[in-house]
């Protein structure tokens, strides 16, 4: 098959998916059905190999069958990792036309997957070629969304996942946001999605905009679509000069004791520090103000958000001593 728009999707797949509730909790049930199947078995839109893969460690063969080529290749990737390669079989294949090596006892389709099929034609093509892959008396078995408007701000950014691609060991953040209509519940014939960007890598940071542009302008395009696609700049990330940051440590060190001193993760918080460190070297600390004794452990954003008064002095302290540190021979 040619590229289809699920090719750009395929670098947050992983995320995406495990990010998502009902992949937990639809995970052992289709594992346990494919496995219990007497006849061959095939799972539709088989993705990442989160649930075939499963099943192979079983000591069950099991077809997959998907749409996009560089999401198949993640599931390849898992299945030689897993050592399950040779009980996988992968075909790159639409829902309305794939062909199985043989009739299967039970073919899957979860993760609501189903609902990639948008119109009711495709989805009545999908499910007689479903039917015609099938032994006589075998079981199609998919799961879909009953809608609960409660679930759904329309136009909220909402953050979905943080995670670090464990090649690049770049650090990400997916956000996403849902319109949807519940007076007719058609699709509208415009939609604005909002969200910000944010990368831990300067270089990453400048790609973002045409990487966006190019999955964006995929997956519209595939669905008869267009989308335009507009970034502005933010803040960069905050970037701690190393010097700065040795002289913020020693300081620390001095105040509360090495055991207190600890090296944060790296956060996706933004903070206009970013831009004066482009111009002049610093270091950005955190000071802890949490006192849960006392009930004041809520995060920053929280309504109820109060500190620990005691924290203002040891701030204080700390700017002196970081003061004298940077004065040193």
């Amino acid at each position: 098959m040619s590229h289809v728009p699920y090719d750009d999707f395929a670098d947050i797949y992983d995320a995406w998916c495990g990010s998502a509730p009902i992949t937990e909790s639809n995970h052992g049930y289709y594992v346990r059905k494919l496995v219990e199947s007497r006849g061959p078995v095939a799972e539709l839109g088989v993705g990442n190999g989160r649930i075939c893969i499963e099943v192979a460690k079983q000591g069950r063969p099991v077809t997959g069958v998907d749409s996009s080529g560089a999401i198949l290749e993640l599931c390849r990737k898992r299945a030689r990792e897993a050592g399950v390669e040779g009980r996988l079989s992968l075909i790159q294949a639409d829902f309305r036309d794939f062909v199985l090596p043989a009739p299967a006892d039970l073919i899957v389709l979860p993760f609501h997957s189903i609902g990639h099929l948008l119109t009711d034609d495709d989805k009545l093509r999908a499910m007689k070629q479903v039917r015609s892959q099938l032994r006589d008396g075998g079981r199609f078995l998919f799961d879909h969304f009953l809608f609960d408007p409660s679930f759904v701000q329309p136009g909220v950014p909402r953050l979905r996942a943080e995670f670090r691609n464990p090649e690049t060991g770049r650090d990400h953040i997916l956000w996403e946001t849902s319109t949807h209509d519940l007076e007719h519940q058609v699709i509208p014939d415009e939609v604005t999605l909002t969200g910000t960007i944010r990368t831990f890598d300067p270089e990453l940071r400048r790609s973002m905009p045409d990487r966006i542009s190019r999955i964006a302008s995929g997956v519209t395009t595939g669905l008869g679509c267009r989308a335009e696609v507009e970034v502005r700049a933010g803040n960069p990330p905050v970037i701690n000069d190393a010097s700065a940051a040795e002289i913020a440590r020693r300081a620390a060190v001095r105040v509360v004791g090495e055991h207190k001193v600890v090296p944060p993760e790296p956060t996706m918080g933004g903070e206009d520090m970013a831009v004066y460190f482009e111009k002049a070297p610093g270091c950005f600390v955190f000071v802890g103000s949490a006192n849960p004794a006392t009930g004041k452990a809520e995060p920053h954003h929280s309504p109820r958000f109060d500190f620990d008064e005691d924290a203002l002095a040891i701030g204080c302290e700390f700017l002196i001593q970081a003061a004298e540190e940077a004065l040193r021979p």
